[in-house]
């Protein structure tokens, strides 16, 4: 080994050739961090479909709420009462009809609501009637004239109601099968015009109009079984 300046110079050599190789090393990189990821949306949960046995259920149940209710309004047809449960009796009537659209509709969430809130009025009504009976005198509400022609008797607008009243129920019979069921559009529309025919025919005995609700119910009961018969 040199000694002096040139062993100085040797060392400075080593240490130049060293940086020279150290430069030519490739630098050790620090893998880069990993950006925090972003947490995806959570979708809010959807309610689980209701099965077709689910459906068929509520179709079912929805049906016998709505025949219950009019079991409720029967007793109050062609019945004269007081103007706010006449009122109340026409709701009802509207509720019923509107229910039944959404069934034919295949809305059953909206048939059951609609029917529920129609028997709860019905409720309501029936008992405020009987209420209201218990405790007025007949001649607080005097039966009015049912609207017929001056020839006709009692007896004739009696059984003019009672007919009247068999004509609606059986028009109902004829629609029930069709409650929940999808109708094309033609067929739909008709439907819906029944059920209208049905209320007002009812409201018209509710008001002792005898004429206007056997007209109306004829109409009713015509459509009825032109929807209901068979295509050819």
């Amino acid at each position: 080994m040199p000694s002096g300046p040139l062993r100085g110079s040797v060392w400075c050599v080593v240490f130049a050739l060293s940086l020279a190789a150290c430069a030519g090393l490739p630098a050790v990189v620090a893998p880069p961090k990993l950006a925090a990821e972003k947490a995806a949306p959570v979708a809010p949960p959807r309610p689980p479909e209701a099965s077709p046995e689910t459906a068929e259920r509520l179709s079912r149940e929805t049906r016998v709420r709505l025949d219950a209710t009019e079991g409720l309004l029967r007793p109050l047809d062609g019945k004269v009462v007081p103007a706010e449960q006449a009122e109340r009796y026409s709701t009802v009537q509207s509720l019923l009809a509107k229910a039944k659209d959404a069934l034919q509709r295949r809305d059953l969430q909206g048939a059951a609501a609609l029917a529920e809130k129609a028997h709860l009025l019905a409720s309501e009504l029936a008992a405020a009637l009987l209420a209201c009976c218990a405790e007025l005198p007949a001649a607080v509400a005097p039966p009015v004239a049912p609207v017929l022609s001056p020839d006709v008797s009692p007896e004739a607008a009696e059984r003019l109601s009672r007919e009247t009243r068999a004509r609606l129920d059986a028009t109902e019979g004829l629609l029930r099968p069709l409650d929940g069921k999808a109708l094309p559009p033609e067929q739909a529309e008709t439907y819906s015009t029944i059920q209208s025919f049905l209320a007002k025919a009812r409201e018209a005995l509710e008001r002792q109009d005898l004429q206007r609700a056997a007209t109306l119910a004829d109409k009713a009961n015509i459509l009825a079984q032109e929807l209901v018969q068979p295509r050819r």
